[in-house]
C-alpha cells in the first residue's frame, strides 16, 4: 500500500510538472508511469502462473521444544526474475486446535529456484500439520501482488514427550507367565493340555479325539474340541474420557510423558506388553502390541492422532468381550488426568508439576 501511495503522488508530481511546464522530457516521463501500470499488472498475472512449491520436513519425529526445520523448495519457471515471493505457512496442533501463522519472502532468478528454511518448535506434544496455505507475487516495484495457484501443500510431524526411565520389579509377572498358560473362552485350537468343548461325531472327525467316558454315558460318539492358549501379555488400558470438563493441552502432555515412560521401560526389560485404547469417532477398540522400543514410537504416533472420547468407554469390558477372556488377570488403567490404576485400584496420582521428578524415583510392581 506504502508503495502505491508513493507510486500515486510521483505521477501526480509529474503531471504538475507537465501543466507548469510544456517540456517534452516531463510529458514523455508521465506517459512512460501511466503506460507502466498495466505492464506491470500483466507481467505479474504471468509471473503467478510459473511458480512450482514443495514442502519438505526432514523427520517424522521430535521432542517436545526440539527445533526442527521446515524447508519450502520454490521454482521459477519463467524467463523473468521474482524479486519477491511471499509465502504463508500456518502450524496447527491437530489436539487443541491451535493455529498459528508463518510469512516469509524469498527472490528467485529466471528459471532458478530457492530455498526458504524456517526453524520451528512446539511447546506441546500431539500431531502438528504443517499447511502451505499461500504464495504471492509481486512486480518490481510491489505494486501488484497476485495469489499464485498452487494446490495447498500439508505435512505432518508428531511432537513426541519426554521419555524417563522407570524402575520396574516384575518378578512376581515372570515367574506367573512361567508356571502356567491362559486359554481362549471363545474360541477352539489344538491346545492338548485343556479340553474346550465337546460335539457329536461329524464326518471328519478322528477316533482320536473321542471322548471315551462321555461316549459311554451318552451312547452316542462325542469328540473333544482342544482349547486355544493365549500368551500372557501386560494389559495397559488408556481412557481418553473426561467428565464434564475439558482436558487441557498440559494434562494430555502429562499423559502422554506418563504413557511413553511406561511403555518404553517395560520394552526395554522386554516384557511385553499391549496399549489398548478405545477411539469415539471410529466406534472401534484400538491396541497395538509393544515387543521392542520401536513399537513405542509407532503407538505414539497412533495416540496422539486420537481425540477425547466425549462418552464414557468400559474399556476393559470391551476387551474382554472381543477377546473371549473372562477377566485380564493383571492390568493396568491410565486416563487423560493423570491416574495410573492396576487391577482396578488406583496405584499413583501423578501432578503435572513434578512428574519428571516422580516418574524416575518411582518403583512398579508388576
Amino acid at each position: 500500500m506504502k508503495n502505491k501511495i508513493l507510486y500515486v503522488m510521483i505521477v501526480v508530481a509529474t503531471l504538475l510538472g507537465c501543466i507548469l511546464s510544456a517540456s517534452e522530457i516531463i510529458i514523455f516521463l508521465l506517459a512512460y508511469e501511466i503506460i507502466l501500470l498495466p505492464v506491470l499488472w500483466l507481467l505479474t498475472e504471468a509471473l503467478k502462473k510459473h511458480v512450482k512449491a514443495e514442502l519438505r520436513i526432514p523427520t517424522a519425529h521430535i521432542e517436545k521444544n526440539q527445533e526442527f526445520v521446515v524447508e519450502v523448495l520454490l521454482q521459477n519457471t519463467s524467463v523473468f526474475p521474482m524479486p519477491v515471493i511471499w509465502v504463508r505457512l500456518s502450524c496447527e496442533n491437530e489436539f487443541t486446535g491451535e493455529k498459528i501463522y508463518l510469512e516469509e519472502r524469498v527472490m528467485t532468478d529466471a528459471k532458478g529456484e530457492a530455498s526458504l528454511l524456517l526453524s520451528l518448535k512446539s511447546k506441546y506434544c500431539g500431531k502438528m500439520r504443517i499447511t502451505l496455505e499461500e504464495i504471492r507475487v509481486q512486480d518490481y516495484l510491489r505494486l501488484f501482488s497476485k495469489k499464485t495457484p498452487v494446490q495447498e501443500i500439508s505435512k505432518e510431524i508428531i511432537v513426541l514427550p519426554k521419555i524417563h526411565k522407570i524402575s520396574l520389579n516384575a518378578i512376581t509377572w515372570v515367574q506367573d507367565k512361567q508356571e502356567g498358560e491362559d486359554f481362549s473362552h471363545a474360541r477352539s485350537g489344538e491346545d492338548t493340555a485343556e479340553v474346550f468343548d465337546v460335539h457329536e461325531y461329524r464326518e471328519g472327525d478322528t477316533f482320536q479325539r473321542v471322548h471315551w467316558k462321555l461316549t459311554a454315558k451318552a451312547e452316542e460318539y462325542l469328540v473333544k474340541e482342544y482349547s486355544l492358549p493365549i500368551e500372557q501379555t501386560i494389559l495397559v488400558f488408556l481412557d481418553f474420557y473426561a467428565e464434564k470438563e475439558q482436558v487441557t493441552q498440559a494434562q494430555f502432555d502429562c499423559f502422554l510423558e506418563i504413557l511413553a515412560s511406561l511403555s518404553w521401560s517395560m520394552a526395554e526389560q522386554s516384557l511385553n506388553h499391549m496399549i489398548l485404547w478405545y477411539q469415539e469417532a471410529e466406534g472401534q477398540l484400538s491396541q497395538i502390541k509393544i515387543e521392542e522400543e520401536q513399537d513405542v514410537y509407532y503407538m505414539l504416533e497412533q495416540v496422539c492422532d486420537s481425540r477425547r472420547n466425549q462418552k464414557y468407554a468400559d474399556v476393559l469390558s470391551m476387551y474382554e468381550h472381543q477377546s473371549g477372556m473372562q477377566k485380564a488377570d493383571t492390568y493396568f488403567l491410565l486416563n487423560v488426568q493423570g491416574v495410573l490404576y492396576k487391577d482396578g485400584v488406583c496405584e499413583k496420582k501423578f501432578s503435572q508439576k513434578d512428574l519428571e521428578e516422580e516418574l524416575i524415583e518411582w518403583k512398579l510392581e508388576i
